[in-house]
């Protein structure tokens, strides 16, 4: 992702002797100079020779009661600088400052704040996903979804805060995307062809436990995810896809199934072209279609409601896949 650095720009007006002392109060985190120089009528929204606010910098030098005076006095907390069109939450999400993001947002917790776009379509629920240790990551990434963070925005490089996540192999930012209700099946299946191509286990698990759709062809060549599992001879990536319901017997665009792929790329009966044989050719039982159905008709975006069915806690956890 691109990096979030301040660069020189012609975009600015020769600052002050009055301003340049503000802006370095302002970044040492000194509260009598800056609020005697805001006093003396300083703009509390001027740019320095970056682009950059008083605000801005007040958040990348981690200044908290710098940001809540500048706030106080008026600062805007959409405004954007002039290179990557970030505004402040953006870099307190960049360095996964918590406290600072929640105060920003207590002064403006408007949507256009918390979903403001860079100039690269990155909003701050992206970078967070991306950025910083995870546990603390997970922290900020719950305030900007409760201030009511867009779950899907798209840049123009095409990725949502979850490809994010994925991409950088940040597991529990995926799980709580997911279980705000990430689009799982992005880019017609994107995410678990991605899961099984990268032999990512883990990852699989969690798209699959959360209602990916796991028969999607991929855009050019038609392979489902059953099918990049038979070429790379992997039986157990083959199995977890098959009890999540993929499709055994769906064609590539080479009008091959997975078995079939399985067979062209192993030199003998291995192990998974025993399992893709064992399976084409057998019917599912009433007990694993049951459950494939009520998966289905539950929906991704509720299954984690499964524990409010009256049922038992054996049917529960098969539903669950917890066996």
């Amino acid at each position: 992702m691109p990096k979030l650095r301040p660069r020189k720009s012609g975009k600015h007006a020769t600052c002050s002797q009055d301003a340049l002392k503000l802006q370095e109060a302002v970044r040492g985190g000194k509260l009598a100079p800056v609020k005697s120089l805001l006093q003396k009528g300083l703009s509390v929204n001027q740019r320095c020779v970056y682009g950059f606010s008083l605000l801005h910098g007040a958040v990348v030098n981690s200044q908290l009661r710098c940001v809540r005076l500048l706030l106080e006095h008026g600062a805007c907390a959409y405004v954007k600088d002039y290179t990557g069109g970030y505004t402040p939450l953006h870099f307190a999400a960049k360095y996964v400052l918590t406290r600072i993001a929640q105060v920003i947002l207590q002064y403006d917790d408007s949507e256009r704040v918390v979903n403001a776009r860079g100039r690269d379509g990155l909003t701050p629920l992206h970078i967070v996903a991306a950025c910083g240790k995870e546990e603390c990551a997970l922290q900020f990434m719950r305030l900007l979804l409760e201030s009511g963070a867009i779950i899907d925005p798209v840049t123009d490089f095409g990725f949502t805060p979850l490809l994010m996540a994925i991409k950088f192999r940040r597991y529990s930012c995926i799980k709580m995307l997911v279980e705000w209700g990430a689009n799982v099946d992005l880019e017609m299946g994107l995410p678990i062809r991605y899961a099984v191509a990268n032999n990512d286990h883990k990852l699989l698990r969690i798209l699959l436990q959360n209602g990916a759709k796991c028969n999607y062809g991929g855009p050019k060549t038609g392979q489902t995810p059953l099918h990049l599992a038979a070429m790379q001879n992997n039986v157990v990536l083959a199995t977890r896809l098959w009890e999540y319901g993929a499709d055994c017997n769906a064609k590539n665009q080479s009008e091959e199934t997975p078995l079939e792929v399985a067979r062209s790329v192993a030199d003998e009966d291995t192990q998974c072209v025993q399992f893709l044989r064992d399976v084409t050719y057998k019917a599912r039982s009433l007990q694993d279609l049951c459950r494939l159905t009520v998966r289905s008709q539950v929906g991704h975006k509720r299954l984690h409601r499964l524990d409010e069915l009256d049922i038992t806690r054996v049917m529960l956890n098969y539903l669950k896949h917890k066996h």
